[in-house]
């Protein structure tokens, strides 16, 4: 008790890049969380998902959440994906990006997210 308002369940989320944690929630997930390297890493991973939905014969898709560095350069200049990365993104099925601010300390971390929330998110 209490039990769930949400019927008939809270949604289940998955995570993990590899075969095992990509099955495991198209079996039994409502939802998945992939950490990709890069865009193509999340193209490559979500491609993947949607076939492993196929031959499984799900009728309704995962939602799916990403989170991490989506830079081409390894170097994590942003919170997550460009405002063009986000698009393409939504494009592949991805319904959620978690946007994380790194820096030196807070007030670097509130101005990253100050200036990712004015030249993307505002704009998505």
């Amino acid at each position: 008790m209490p039990k769930p308002k949400q019927k008939p369940h809270p949604p289940v989320v998955f995570g993990g890049n590899t075969d095992a944690a990509l099955k495991r929630a198209v079996r039994y997930g409502d939802g998945w969380y992939g950490l990709p390297r890069s865009v193509d890493d999340a193209r490559s991973l979500v491609q993947r998902l949607r076939g492993l939905e196929a031959a499984a014969g799900r009728n309704r898709p995962l939602e799916i959440t990403l989170s991490g560095g989506f830079s081409r350069s390894g170097k994590l200049s942003t919170p997550a994906a460009t405002l063009d990365e986000a698009k393409y993104l939504e494009d592949l099925g991805v319904g959620r990006i978690i946007v994380s601010a790194h820096g030196s300390g807070l007030p670097d971390a509130l101005q990253m997210l100050r200036q990712y929330t004015d030249e993307v998110i505002t704009r998505i």
